[in-house]
């Protein structure tokens, strides 16, 4: 795990890299309508990737603080990650990163 995050083309087969696993999932959100309204249900070292994709260099921090069961809140806009927050269970808020 550390070498992914040190560096994000770095995989074993069968597994993918941080940066493919980026690809993937910001693939699917930039394919997304602009009235599209979802939910995903994922792994915390995609989400985290998408983290990093917005905020470059974090993402590996946010993923080894990422509880179980975390909620990240991602907002997209013509093709843009505009907002990204974390669900802070403590004070029943998000926590905005971006």
């Amino acid at each position: 795990v550390n070498q992914q995050w040190q560096d994000l083309t770095f995989f074993e087969k069968p597994g993918e890299s941080i940066h493919q696993v980026q690809e993937r999932y910001l693939s699917f959100l930039y394919g997304l309508p602009s009235s599209a309204f979802v939910a995903v249900g994922s792994h915390g070292t995609a989400i985290s990737s998408l983290v990093e994709a917005a905020i470059p260099g974090i993402g590996y921090h946010f993923f080894s603080k990422l509880g179980y069961a975390a909620v990240t809140r991602i907002e997209m806009h013509a093709g843009n990650m505009v907002h990204l927050a974390v669900w802070e269970q403590k004070s029943k808020t998000f926590n905005v990163l971006k």
